[in-house]
């Protein structure tokens, strides 16, 4: 499944409803990080990852990226991933922020930015069970940043 977030320079419609965020699914407990792959091509634009936050860490960790948080978006493709690290000391579902502003190189915000998405997560301690309203199963989702998609596959 492939869900654009810019395209052109424009944070789609889509992504400014607030009822998003309860159409996605929960990232399930076997999978510990994301990957994206983004690119900028031939315009020049900068990001700043400034909201990387966790809404209960006895659940779930402060997410981290494998990148700096703060950078210019490459020009060719290159993956990086978001970790989603498990506490490990308690089973449940927590909610997760990630901020996203995406400059041009003079700094001015593109339209729609920053991008604040608050996702779920479930985490299980082995031989606890974790109840769900619904079960999702997902494998690959895209998000587009800017003209630069950002790809995120999970495993």
């Amino acid at each position: 499944m492939e869900i654009y977030a810019i395209t052109e320079g424009r944070v789609l419609s889509y992504l400014l409803d607030p009822e998003l965020e309860s159409k996605l699914p929960i990232i399930p407990s076997e999978v510990s990080y994301v990957n994206f792959t983004w690119k900028s091509g031939v315009k020049k634009y900068y990001y700043n990852f400034y909201r990387l936050k966790s809404s209960n860490e006895s659940i779930l960790k402060t997410p981290s990226i494998t990148i700096k948080t703060r950078g210019r978006v490459p020009k060719r493709p290159k993956e990086f991933s978001v970790m989603l690290p498990c506490s490990g000391n308690s089973s449940g579902i927590a909610q997760f922020g990630i901020g996203l502003m995406i400059e041009t190189r003079k700094g001015k915000p593109l339209n729609g930015t920053p991008l604040r998405l608050n996702l779920r997560k479930e985490c299980a301690v082995r031989g606890e069970s974790v109840s769900r309203i619904q079960d999702h199963h997902f494998s690959t989702h895209t998000y587009s940043s800017v003209s630069p998609v950002i790809s995120i596959t999970t495993i």
